[in-house]
């Protein structure tokens, strides 16, 4: 049997802290009551366009 020597690399991801979350009301049973919660000035930001660049986040 011959072996060879097999290098391999492996994908490291470093993701900075944010407090910015995704909340994805929809599936959720009762997303009407849930979205009744969410105050209006982030329900605004829902139709506001999202960065193409996810580094500039």
């Amino acid at each position: 049997q011959h072996y060879s020597e097999i290098t391999k690399k492996k994908l490291v991801i470093d993701h900075t802290s944010t407090n910015m979350y995704l909340l994805n009301i929809h599936a959720l049973h009762n997303y009407q009551q849930t979205a009744a919660t969410i105050p209006e000035a982030i329900q605004a930001q829902r139709s506001t366009p999202r960065p193409l660049d996810h580094q500039a986040l």
